[in-house]
């Protein structure tokens, strides 16, 4: 039973990532399991504002955290950065340009320990040469 309770939370945790955001404005398009040579392969959500055509250009945001940037109701803390409500808010008032958004999803903290690693040994690596 508690192998039974453990898999069915899993498999709810799964789901709720696998779900796409519901966005206030614009649309979402969801890239999944994006291989990389530098990291574990994860998903890429693009957000395109109102109106987004594929003819004009457009500056682009790139975020990490992907998971945790649209749907305060799909992320584990159920808090969000509303990206989408504030970007869309700045550019109805005119004070940005349009803008998409690369959300890139987290992968695994291992990534994460490794990066530190190797660029904090660069940096006192760096640090001793000044002294």
């Amino acid at each position: 039973m508690k192998y039974f309770v453990i898999g069915f939370y899993v498999l709810l945790m799964n789901l709720s990532y696998a779900q796409l955001p519901n966005v206030c404005a614009g649309k979402l398009q969801r890239h999944e399991n994006i291989i990389s040579k530098f990291v574990t392969q994860r998903n890429v959500d693009v957000w395109l504002p109102v109106g987004y055509s594929a003819t004009k250009k457009y500056a682009v945001l790139y975020m990490q955290d992907g998971q945790m940037l649209f749907d305060s109701n799909l992320t584990w803390n159920k808090s969000a950065w509303d990206v989408d409500d504030i970007i869309s808010k700045l550019n109805s008032e005119n004070k940005i340009r349009d803008v998409i958004v690369v959300a890139i999803w987290n992968g695994e903290r291992k990534d994460i320990v490794s990066i530190v690693r190797k660029n904090l040994s660069k940096l006192c690596r760096l640090c001793n040469r000044r002294e």
